[in-house]
């Protein structure tokens, strides 16, 4: 038998699906168990590919737009894909004997069905993560009607509790009267939502923000209102051709008030994830990486509108437990750091209660040595 390796399986539409993918490879990797990452949208057709650039771009600069965009999503891609270059990943696959799967966006399913039809090999493991506690777009066609396919809900809605998590980071936390006097706002991976119009409303309010941008012309004058931006590079995408190499975690830069840009470097984790640890609270639209982050560094959640049912269903079922609290909720309080601090209390106290979903996913690995 070959080498095992477990292949996870990823999109790059969402950071918040591709970047707990790149924590599972490096959190794997630690262990000694070798690992292998594919990305969805680099099966993709070039002008498919050019779509999703117009896309990005369309939805970041209309929240409007975004939604309607999610709400015509189908779920199934198949029209997307070259076929030739997923028949020779199919083939690659088979060679190697691969048995072991960590599929962390729906959009894969037919494939792995295919595969599976076509190679022959048996004693399969398929784990399928849902990284929301609604059905996300990609997970509309999939159905768990094959005994390979196991689902993983990290955020149980039918429990109402997490089942376990992807840690971002050590397990270290910054106690909540250390951190920074901040609040992070950002847009998800994409930069949408309405983030964008709370910065004038909080500034007045003598909350100061670290922001992240998504375009030059998204830096204003920090120094003035005394923010702090931190730029995603705009031009990255993780299905780009120059990619290729190796999968990386998107690239951020520090903006100094000279203009001057500072990268931001971590190991094993998003850079700008040091931030989320330091601030008091994330506003942010209610993602499912951004829980994961929330969960990970006990920074609370403060909503703004979601682009979508399942991200609609993320902010109830985080507002439930005591993490996070719609944006007008919180401008009702005053903007209270104390209620801030009481749900970072709270998510301090599930951290301790949670169980890694890696050590569950080992435990089932080595089950099968």
């Amino acid at each position: 038998m070959r080498e095992r390796t477990v292949t996870i399986l990823c999109s790059g539409m969402g950071l918040g699906v591709y970047v707990p993918s790149l924590l599972l490879e490096y959190q794997l990797q630690q262990r000694g168990i070798k690992t292998e990452v594919f990305v969805i949208e680099k099966y993709f057709t070039k002008d498919k590919r050019a779509k999703l650039e117009e896309n990005r771009k369309a939805y970041h600069n209309n929240f409007k737009v975004a939604v309607m965009g999610h709400k015509m999503a189908k779920g199934d891609i198949t029209s997307n894909l070259e076929w030739r270059n997923i028949e020779q990943l199919l083939q690659n696959w088979a060679e190697g004997e691969k048995r072991d799967f960590i599929m962390m966006s729906g959009q894969w399913s037919k494939i792995l069905e295919t595969y599976l039809e076509k190679s022959g090999v048996t004693n399969v493991r398929i784990e399928a993560v849902h990284l929301d506690s609604g059905i996300a777009p990609s997970w509309k066609k999939f159905k768990n009607d094959k005994s390979y396919f196991h689902e993983v809900w990290i955020f149980d809605n039918n429990a109402k509790d997490l089942s376990c998590a992807i840690w971002v980071n050590d397990g270290k936390v910054i106690p909540f009267e250390e951190r920074e006097n901040r609040v992070f706002l950002h847009g998800g991976g994409w930069g949408m939502g309405t983030y964008r119009d709370k910065i004038n409303e909080l500034n007045h309010k003598k909350i100061y923000l670290d922001i992240a941008a998504y375009g030059e012309d998204e830096i204003s004058d920090n120094k003035r209102v005394g923010n702090h931006y931190y730029l995603m590079d705009p031009a990255w995408a993780p299905w780009k051709e120059e990619n290729d190499k190796k999968l990386e975690f998107p690239p951020m830069f520090e903006v100094l008030e000279t203009g001057d840009r500072i990268p931001l470097y971590a190991k094993g984790h998003p850079a700008i994830f040091e931030k989320f640890a330091q601030c008091k609270g994330i506003i942010s639209k209610p993602g499912g990486g951004t829980l994961l982050d929330s969960l990970s560094a006990a920074t609370p959640v403060v909503f703004l509108e979601p682009v979508a049912k399942h991200e609609e269903m993320n902010a109830l079922f985080w507002e439930e437990l005591g993490f996070g609290i719609s944006f007008e909720k919180w401008k009702d309080s005053g903007y209270s750091m104390e209620l801030l601090k009481q749900l970072h209390l709270n998510l301090m106290e599930k951290r301790k209660q949670t169980p890694d979903y890696l050590d569950l996913f080992v435990r089932n690995y080595e089950r099968q040595m």
